[in-house]
């Protein structure tokens, strides 16, 4: 019985959930005839494909393993940039937490200016080198992802909330960027900063002092002239009865 092949590319697609929007979307594709193997399984036939230990085979892994050097570098290049960017970086354990609970956090995130991003902890360590986040590196174990942004008081409200919320989120360790310096964040560092005022709740304060000020001055200016005039009666009235 002749066998039925279908001609066509399979495409293997990244399975991380979590991958962030920014990070490159990599698709291996192999091309060829897929027919039905011996024991129920897909046989691939490439034609002018070798085994793997020929010429061809080695040159086709050579080739997968130039793409993945590159996808490796240009995430690198991409986390360089975040660390440069960010002022505050906190790492999480985000194991057993559901995928709703983390579609949450980052919604949540993003409405406070921040993001999150699951991180690939060797190609990380690179990315450190010469950024001001590098006391995070002893902490790139197991599983990690990177809450970050340029305003630290709003993703630090965010992760603290959740924590409290999610026994199952872990807070590692993070670092804040100031003009004096770098600073490790512990949990407590992390809880007084999550309950520091936002970014708004400032600029509502600002302006409601800015309005107060000139009606205070205002009221303070038309007391001295009555001020006044109750001191030159008081006097008045002392030297007619002395």
């Amino acid at each position: 019985m002749a066998q039925s092949c279908l001609a066509g590319t399979l495409r293997l697609l990244p399975t991380d959930p979590l991958r962030h929007p920014s990070e490159p979307t990599v698709n291996y594709g192999l091309a060829g005839r897929f027919c039905p193997g011996p024991s129920r399984g897909i046989r691939l036939h490439r034609p002018g494909s070798g085994s793997p230990g020929s010429a061809k085979g080695m040159g086709r892994q050579t080739r997968r393993t130039a793409l993945k050097r590159n996808d490796k570098e240009q995430l690198a290049l991409d986390m360089a940039e975040v660390f440069k960017a960010a002022r505050v970086g906190l790492l999480v354990d985000y194991r057993g937490l559901d995928m709703a609970k983390i579609t949450e956090m980052r919604r949540k995130l993003h409405e406070s200016a921040a993001s999150m991003r699951v991180l690939k902890n060797r190609i990380t360590k690179r990315a450190l080198k010469g950024t001001s986040f590098e006391a995070l590196e002893p902490s790139l174990t197991e599983t990690r992802a990177l809450i970050y942004g340029d305003e630290p008081v709003g993703p630090a409200k965010v992760l603290s909330k959740f924590l409290k919320d999610n026994e199952k989120l872990k807070y590692i360790t993070g670092v804040l960027v100031t003009a004096t310096g770098t600073n490790v964040l512990d949990s407590d560092r992390l809880n007084t900063l999550g309950n520091l005022p936002s970014r708004e709740e400032l600029l509502v304060k600002m302006l409601f002092v800015m309005k107060a000020v000139p009606t205070s001055f205002v009221r303070t200016l038309n007391e001295v002239p009555a001020k006044f005039v109750r001191t030159l009666a008081a006097l008045a009235k002392k030297k007619a009865e002395g």
